[in-house]
């Protein structure tokens, strides 16, 4: 791992501090690699609806997201490479300053990613021109989009979330003392809502009075993970210790347990372009779907046992593409469940 940046900054409990990071940022070299294998080649699954594969030897695949040029975008986590996936699987890789982990489509047209080994927040733009701005902080996880045009981040081993502008300006807030957070969305109430697996609630923020709300405690032993609103606009999140599902409505927490093999630990949700909830099932290797009208799940996509699928999004052609880590490192590829 790239060693951490020792960055001075003073930081109050739920005050805002801002450091001014924009002027620090580096600039790796606009440095790509194409991957010659397997580009545009679809493996199929025996599955319904049809799950096929991209590319080879990717780097532990982890964070993906579509991206604002039509392609879909993801992180490579062991070499901090950040790859773009065209529609037909071509794959090019640009280097990062450090570990990359999730990501997300900026507001202003750029892609924002985790640097957990280098505590710090990326930026890569279409062209693949890379930049890195210190937080300050320890182990950015989760990155999301916030109301207030900025880019939002969870830090997993100190209990902060923080705000970072299109400039690179970060302001960090301690909000779970000894917490673990790690997913992070925009709420339907425009709040910030997070995941503090440790502690097992989901922790809520409002970006306009910079002062925490009442969390949602789960049950003992949830975990929770990863968030995502669903097609009925309440929050959706996956218990990894739990082998469930669950979404808070109204204040309400209800959890559906996943069916299947034992121990899928879920990893990521989203909500597909078909109106279903789409989630990975990281230990079971499958991809888990559930109908949030009819509170049923429809049959799990199996997929090799060496697989270990990780983070999903609706992406282009109106499909589910997935990041795909796997035992079996040939097979550290992209997946694609076909919709359409």
């Amino acid at each position: 791992m790239i060693p951490r940046i020792g960055v001075a900054v003073v930081i109050a409990t739920l005050v805002a501090t801002q450091s001014g990071f924009a002027n620090a940022s580096s600039t790796v070299s606009n440095l790509t690699m194409h991957r010659p294998a397997n580009p545009g080649a679809l493996l199929p699954v025996n599955n319904d609806p049809k799950v096929g594969f991209f590319g080879s030897n990717l780097d532990w695949p982890e964070g993906i997201t579509a991206g604002p040029d039509g392609n879909v975008w993801a992180t490579e986590f062991w070499v901090g490479e950040v790859t773009r996936i065209t529609p037909s699987g071509g794959i090019t890789e640009f280097p990062v300053a450090s570990t990359a982990q999730s990501i997300v489509t900026g507001p202003d047209g750029n892609l924002w990613f985790t640097e957990s080994g280098a505590d710090a927040i990326g930026r890569i733009t279409p062209a693949g021109v890379a930049s890195s701005f210190p937080i300050g902080g320890i182990d950015p996880r989760g990155i999301a989009v916030g109301p207030d045009g900025n880019l939002w981040f969870t830090e997993m081993d100190d209990g902060y979330i923080g705000r970072i502008t299109t400039s690179g300006v970060v302001t960090r807030f301690d909000v779970s003392p000894n917490g673990e957070l790690w997913g992070i969305i925009t709420g339907p109430d425009g709040d910030i809502w997070f995941t503090d697996f440790f502690k097992n609630l989901i922790g809520r923020f409002d970006p306009k009075s910079l002062k925490q709300l009442s969390p949602i405690m789960l049950n003992a032993g949830d975990n929770p993970w990863a968030l995502a609103i669903g097609p009925d606009h309440n929050v959706w999140f996956t218990g990894r210790s739990s082998g469930k599902i669950g979404t808070v409505a109204n204040g309400k927490v209800s959890e559906f347990t996943i069916p299947g093999p034992p121990t899928p630990y879920p990893d990521s949700i989203t909500t597909g372009p078909d109106g279903n909830l789409w989630f990975t099932e990281s230990l079971s290797s499958g991809i888990g779907r559930f109908d949030p009208t009819t509170k049923r799940f429809t049959a799990r996509l199996a997929l090799p046992s060496t697989d270990i699928p990780t983070s999903i999004t609706a992406g282009p052609g109106g499909n589910l593409w997935f990041t795909n880590p796997s035992y079996n490192s040939p097979d550290d590829r992209i997946g694609v469940v076909q919709l359409h």
